[in-house]
């Protein structure tokens, strides 16, 4: 990346790590014992930056952006997003097709919420729905504030809650991207849990009868764009 980019990059990641804490300090007594009695286990914060932003630098050349649901136990163990079952089976993908050599140096990985649950159905059980909507907010216009860093491929993986679950995120990120050009370099896909992604790639693959890679996804993920956005 450049040294401008760089610098951009690192007061983002200034702001969103003040942003996390400033929620954890803020509300956290109001979440921990809801997400505690819901999940089954004791958590460290209800709110989880991902460190593994803090191990980018100048050097590394940024593809890809990622935006998954939310993060999920082992995100809240290690303070670290994508190192679940999901997020490796996704790595594994990215490598084994060519699209990135090294996962961390390559692809920045950030999330529709902050906010840490089991599952992501838990989320809508936490009935804060103003805490909801504030984080939501926050974290679609952080995720434009990077797309238009890099302006590299964003990829928002999970759609099946756009509307539901994420709604406050979808709007907004809707109205951040509607009237930007970045809005052709937003892509839609499942998720790689349970091989949600992997089987609709292999069902592109053999609809398109073809195995290049890059075509696959960019007709899965502008089908699904178009039909959860107007762009």
């Amino acid at each position: 990346m450049t040294k401008k980019q760089f610098e951009q990059f690192c007061s983002f990641r200034d702001k969103f790590k003040k942003q996390i804490e400033s929620w954890n300090k803020e509300y956290n007594k109001v979440l921990k014992e809801k997400i505690e009695s819901l999940s089954g286990y004791e958590i460290t914060n209800s709110f989880i930056y991902n460190e593994k932003l803090d191990e980018i630098n100048e050097n590394d050349n940024m593809k890809y952006i990622w935006i998954q649901d939310n993060p999920g136990y082992n995100e809240m163990l290690q303070n670290r997003y994508a190192v679940g079952a999901s997020g490796k089976a996704g790595q594994n993908f990215m490598k084994s097709e060519g699209l990135v050599e090294n996962f961390d140096k390559e692809v920045i990985v950030l999330n529709k919420s902050p906010v840490h649950t089991k599952v992501t159905a838990v989320l809508s059980k936490l009935k804060n729905k103003e805490i909801q909507d504030e984080t939501q907010k926050y974290m679609a216009k952080a995720i434009y504030e990077v797309h238009n860093i890099f302006k590299c491929d964003l990829w928002i993986l999970g759609i099946s809650n756009l509307k539901g679950i994420f709604g406050t995120f979808t709007e907004n990120i809707e109205d951040l991207y509607k009237n930007s050009t970045l809005n052709k370099k937003m892509f839609l896909y499942y998720h790689f849990s349970q091989g949600q992604f992997k089987k609709a790639y292999n069902s592109a693959g053999t609809a398109l009868g073809s195995d290049n890679t890059d075509k696959i996804l960019k007709n899965i993920g502008i089908g699904n764009r178009e039909k959860y956005f107007d762009f």
